[in-house]
């Protein structure tokens, strides 16, 4: 994700898997707290770009997702006239979702190996990680076809079971709330309990996994 804030609204334009991994070379990255700098500074200026589209401020509470959604809506249709300001919509309003979802499964940030520029958001007490990015990209589009990463959970081979059967009690969603945010979340949250669920019955509960756990995967 870049890193530029300009309001595209304005004229302005223990451990587990077994991993240890060995630190690189390159300069830490500032943080503060659990967070990387660069992506609280997007998620702030998503809040100011909300502020500024609906009057509305977000504050990192799940509860306020559907505000979110309704912004991505409105800029989704003013990104058609003007397109240049979908990619800074959308690696804002990523690191604003994906902050959010951070805080409710205990994770962590971590650059994607695969994809530049991308950051995933990985549980530290389950084996579960995503791309905000993705999630928020579906939701502008409304639909799995578009220009950015894919939003499906990655999990552990052995635990997506475990996450099929407990989804599976629930309704299905309706296709209008599919690509919501509030909707993914949702599902995150589910899916997140269930692999503790099963981590706390096998004895598992204690483990924690590091960055090196996903990158060995």
């Amino acid at each position: 994700m870049t890193s530029k804030t300009d309001n595209p609204h304005s004229d302005n334009g223990q451990r587990g898997h077994g991993g240890t991994g060995e630190q690189g070379e390159e300069a830490e990255e500032p943080r503060l707290g659990d967070a990387p700098l660069e992506l609280l500074e997007l998620a702030e200026s998503c809040r100011r770009f909300v502020v500024s589209a609906l009057g509305v401020e977000l504050d990192y509470d799940p509860d306020t997702l559907p505000v979110l959604d309704e912004y991505l809506r409105v800029a989704g249709s003013g990104a058609r006239d003007r397109p240049e300001t979908e990619p800074l919509v959308a690696t804002t309003a990523a690191a604003y979702f994906g902050e959010v979802a951070r805080r409710r499964i205990d994770g962590m940030w971590r650059r994607s190996p695969s994809v530049p520029d991308e950051w995933l958001i990985s549980a530290r007490r389950a084996f579960l990680s995503f791309s905000p990015l993705g999630m928020v990209r579906g939701a502008m589009a409304r639909s799995e076809e578009h220009d950015g990463p894919g939003a499906e959970l990655s999990l552990a081979p052995d635990d997506q079971a475990v996450a099929a059967a407990r989804l599976a009690v629930f309704p299905e969603v309706p296709e209008e709330e599919y690509f919501l945010l509030s909707t993914r979340l949702e599902v995150i949250e589910t899916v997140y309990e269930a692999l503790r669920d099963r981590m706390k019955t096998e004895g598992r509960e204690a483990i924690v996994y590091e960055e090196a756990d996903y990158d060995e995967d």
